[in-house]
C-alpha cells in the first residue's frame, strides 16, 4: 500500500515535469524565434503579439484614468467632508442660539403672564371696588 502511494506521488510528479518541460520548450522555442527576427508579423502569432501589446497599452490607459478618476473621487470626498463638517459646525452654533432664544421668549412668557395674573387681579378688585361703592352710593341715595 505504501508502495503504491509512493508510485501514484512519482507517476504525479513525471507528468507535471512533463507538462513543465513541454511548457518551456515552447517558451524557448517562441523566444528563439523573436530573438531571430523570425517571428512573422503578420501570422497568428504576431497578432497575438500586437493584441498583447495593444491590451496592454490599454490597461495602462485605463489605470492611468482609473488613478485620475480615484484622486478625483477622493479630493471629492475630502471636499465634501470639510463642507459637512462646516456646515455641521454652523448649525450646532445655530442651535445654540436658537435655543438660548428660545430660553428667553420662555422667560418672557412666564413674566408676561406672571403680569397678566397681576393686571387680572387688579381689574378684579376694581370691579369689586366699583361695584362696592355702586351699592353704598344706592343706600344713600335711599337714605336721603
Amino acid at each position: 500500500e505504501g508502495d503504491d502511494e509512493g508510485l501514484r506521488e512519482r507517476v504525479l510528479r513525471s507528468g507535471e515535469l512533463l507538462d513543465r518541460n513541454a511548457t518551456m520548450r515552447h517558451l524557448v522555442t517562441v523566444a528563439r524565434a523573436m530573438l531571430e527576427g523570425r517571428m512573422p508579423e503578420e501570422g497568428a502569432l504576431g497578432t497575438a503579439v500586437e493584441q498583447v501589446r495593444s491590451l496592454a497599452e490599454a490597461a495602462r490607459d485605463n489605470h492611468k484614468r482609473a488613478s485620475k478618476l480615484l484622486d478625483s473621487a477622493l479630493k471629492e470626498k475630502s471636499s465634501l467632508s470639510e463642507d459637512s463638517e462646516r456646515s455641521r459646525c454652523k448649525l450646532e452654533e445655530a442651535e445654540g442660539g436658537v435655543a438660548e432664544r428660545l430660553e428667553r421668549l420662555h422667560d418672557r412668557r412666564r413674566e408676561l403672564e406672571g403680569q397678566l395674573d397681576r393686571v387680572k387681579g387688579e381689574i378684579l378688585a376694581a370691579e369689586q371696588q366699583q361695584a362696592e361703592a355702586l351699592r353704598e352710593r344706592e343706600v344713600l341715595g335711599r337714605v336721603v
